[in-house]
């Protein structure tokens, strides 16, 4: 069992939701002639100083949730179990240290907390990462980045960051460090932090890691974050990136680590692998990282099958998400002479993978990636041309998804969508700003013709827009979708 809300396996001395996804593996040895019953409960008891809270709710789809009263702050302690009621049977059980405290209004500037709506909240408002995989960062890369759409950044070296690009200098690296942060702060620009290589050689070694005058993996890791934890252009701590399942205790750790260290920040992974339940223990937010814009030769440019796949799978579990829509070309990273079976992402297709995340529940986009917009086939360098049409097409995405803010990051969900026709894969969602205005979100995920015809219950009178002419408006409440291959649309219903 994984509480993953509240985050950081922290409790809000306010109240509110409890929020626990339940997961059992591995052999189970039943009494003769029991069957499991699909009801499940789960039973939760948090001890605090002087309270105990005792709970029985439903698992609904592995998920289950209570409401909490105010606490005192302090130390608590949370057991959960996994009850089967029919066969009188415990499944599984779970025992936890945790604190309590208030987890919104803090003054610390930049402080970021993930709320039950799994919004990114930044000094008490509602933050959407639209952010940007990077390398080295010169001042010409900021403010380019700060002129456009995006608003992070997740450099792949944040430890070694130096002003203008520099890469460590002649500087004490924690002081370089914090001036690019500086810079980034000054501009407007939040980074997510990356500690995603300060790992072990090997998850069954000893911790061999060395970085300068630093010594062992956890003391490296508890230096930057002790070190960055309070600076205000820090948004999360980048901790995994597609690392396997065996990695799993050892990144459970060092997120326990992170979030006790800086509970103001929460831990972001992320993964291309399917098997999503595995990687909820070493994590605060889930990323998925498909790119499914790939080899030509076999059809899988036609499609987004495998991004929609993992995206249904976090969704099922309740996991909060930032998640990495595809922005370069494959052929960067194969052999030269394969380099042809590949493609640029157009930037409607970029715009179509963000868009089914979104559909799916995300609610952050960082773009896989801003240094491959200068590089071409096999990492060579890209014509001056294509690298800034893929740089527009990039920033074209972004500024829809930018407009979409108010809707994803909304306090209440839209009305329910009901498909009642649909020929090949089809997704949508709708969403209001709650100030009487509605977005239809619409994704075919292809390959091929993909047709829907859905319903939803809107107030009349709104006016409609399709963005790409890819919905029709049947009647009040009715739309029409079709689109071949990876599409989408936005339709826009504002009140009059």
């Amino acid at each position: 069992m994984r509480l993953f809300y509240p985050t950081h396996n922290l409790i809000d001395a306010e109240g509110g939701v409890l929020r626990f996804f339940s997961h059992c593996t591995g052999s189970f040895q039943l009494p003769d002639g029991v069957t499991p019953s699909p009801e499940q409960t789960l039973e939760l008891r948090l001890e605090t100083a002087g309270r105990t809270v005792l709970r029985t709710v439903p698992v609904k789809g592995r998920i289950a949730e209570t409401e909490l009263p105010a606490l005192p702050e302090g130390d608590g302690l949370l057991r959960a179990r996994l009850l089967d009621p029919a066969n009188r049977l415990i499944l599984a059980r779970k025992e936890m240290p945790v604190k309590i405290r208030k987890r919104f209004g803090k003054a610390l500037p930049g402080n970021c907390v993930i709320d039950a709506r799994g919004r990114a909240i930044v000094d008490g408002k509602p933050y959407m990462p639209l952010g940007l995989y990077t390398g080295e960062l010169t001042r010409r890369d900021v403010k380019r980045i700060a002129e456009s759409p995006f608003n992070c950044v997740m450099p792949y070296g944040s430890m070694q960051l130096g002003p203008d690009g520099e890469v460590g200098g002649n500087r004490a690296p924690f002081e370089a460090v914090k001036l690019a942060l500086d810079e980034l702060h000054a501009n407007g620009l939040k980074i997510l932090f990356s500690i995603k290589d300060v790992y072990r050689s090997n998850p069954l070694g000893p911790d061999d890691y060395v970085y300068r005058d630093l010594k062992g993996a956890d003391e490296t890791v508890k230096r930057y974050v002790e070190a960055f934890r309070s600076h205000p252009a820090l948004l999360a701590w980048y901790t995994c990136d597609e690392k396997m399942a065996d990695w799993v205790d050892i990144m459970t750790r060092r997120r326990e680590l992170v979030n006790r260290l800086d509970p103001d920040h929460p831990t972001w992974a992320v993964f291309y692998q399917p098997n999503v339940e595995d990687y909820l223990p070493m994590l605060d937010l889930f990323g998925g990282d498909q790119y499914p814009i790939s080899r030509i030769s076999e059809g899988y440019d036609h499609h987004m099958t495998s991004i929609d796949r993992l995206m249904g799978l976090a969704e099922a579990t309740g996991i909060p998400t930032w998640n990495v829509p595809q922005a370069h070309n494959l052929n960067i990273y194969s052999p030269a002479e394969k380099a042809a079976d590949y493609r640029d992402p157009t930037g409607e297709e970029m715009l179509s993978l963000a868009l089914v995340q979104a559909i799916h529940g995300g609610k952050g986009f960082v773009f896989y990636s801003y240094f491959d917009f200068f590089r071409g086939p096999a990492g060579t360098e890209a014509e001056p041309e294509l690298a800034e049409k893929r740089w527009r097409d990039a920033c074209m995405a972004a500024g829809e998804l930018k407009k979409l803010e108010s809707f994803l990051m909304a306090e209440a969900d839209g009305p329910a969508v009901e498909i009642v026709e649909s020929e090949g894969k089809f997704r949508a969602r709708c969403f209001t700003d709650g100030n009487g205005n509605y977005r239809l979100l619409l994704a075919g995920v292809g390959p091929g013709r993909t047709a829907g015809t859905l319903r939803v219950k809107l107030p009349e009178g709104l006016t409609f827009r399709s963005r790409t002419g890819n919905t029709e408006q049947r009647a009040p409440g009715e739309f029409r979708f079709t689109g071949n291959d990876i599409a989408s649309d936005i339709v826009e219903l504002n009140r009059q």
